[in-house]
């Protein structure tokens, strides 16, 4: 079929037209995408640039604590608050705090296997699914009886923990005991020691007898420590944290650390903390909460029949 000169003319405008929209649609669309993709490989070259810059992250450790009412988070708002709980909550390490208020070395030294167990709530004392990587000890104003059988017990059991000593002071009395003794074994075992109050390098000696006027204390030195001037502030509990953290920060630790021995375990029963007790009371005694505002439980020899 012939087509007519006057159709032909009016045929061929139409159809260029509609050529040249779809061509510009299509580079419009071409053009668009282009610049999506160029700012999607430009933010990602960004975001690894930033990534870069940030300092590789840890492995979650597991960290085992033992102490005294310091570390067990004693005199302040929220227990939480304590260093154990914020290299937890803060840095994310698995933390195991098994602190006892009122108790220096000389318990866990002869019952840390049974207050493993009981946390556990397991019996047999050589099926143990956590290997600690960090263990820190806080015994400076409790008492240090039996530190050196607290070390060698876990060193054997954790051989590859890094053992870290935080020596504590008080505001009070004398500020602390006698801890030179229980830092130089730590040292010897290839850990390290923190002194609480010390705002430089974590690692660093400091003597508090020498650095602060106790009878005296700064306001930056009082803001470290509870309203009863013994225990830790939540700003002393962040500064221990922090310095702790640092501290462990430095050193390469086996990915797969060894489980040993607990040299013989051990059997003990504590009610102190909560009132809970494998032993039978059959008479003259009684589980009682002898200080009702800190939780505290002893059992009551009650007259002649104690």
């Amino acid at each position: 079929m012939m087509m007519n000169d006057n159709y032909k003319s009016t045929c061929k405008p139409k159809a260029l037209k509609t050529f040249l929209l779809v061509a510009c649609i299509f580079l419009v669309g071409f053009l668009q995408n282009t610049s999506m993709l160029q700012d999607h490989q430009s933010k990602r070259y960004l975001e690894e640039v930033e990534k870069a810059k940030e300092p590789p992250r840890r492995r979650q450790l597991n960290i085992l604590t033992l102490g005294g009412s310091v570390t067990w988070g004693a005199e302040i708002h929220n227990r939480e608050d304590a260093y154990p709980f914020r290299l937890q909550s803060d840095y994310g390490h698995n933390v195991l705090n098994l602190a006892i208020r009122g108790t220096g070395s000389g318990y866990p030294a002869q019952c840390i296997t049974s207050m493993m167990l009981r946390e556990s709530k397991n019996d047999d004392p050589d099926e143990e699914d956590v290997p600690f990587d960090v263990i820190m000890f806080e015994f400076s104003i409790n008492g240090l009886d039996g530190f050196p059988l607290l070390v060698e017990r876990l060193k054997e059991r954790y051989p590859d923990a890094l053992f870290v000593y935080v020596d504590f002071f008080s505001l009070h009395n004398r500020g602390a005991f006698y801890s030179a003794d229980a830092r130089k074994l730590i040292k010897d075992s290839g850990g390290k020691d923190y002194f609480f109050g010390h705002t430089g390098d974590a690692t660093a000696e400091f003597n508090y007898r020498e650095e602060f006027d106790r009878k005296n204390p700064s306001d930056e030195l009082r803001q470290l420590f509870a309203a009863d001037g013994h225990h830790a502030s939540s700003l002393g509990h962040n500064l221990m944290a922090t310095k702790l953290n640092d501290i462990i920060d430095r050193y390469d630790l086996p990915i797969d650390p060894r489980l040993g021995s607990w040299l013989g375990g051990d059997k003990c029963t504590s009610w102190y903390d909560n009132g809970e007790s494998s032993l039978r009371i059959i008479s003259g005694g009684e589980m009682k909460e002898w200080d009702e505002n800190h939780h505290k439980w002893a059992i009551e020899i009650q007259g002649e029949e104690g």
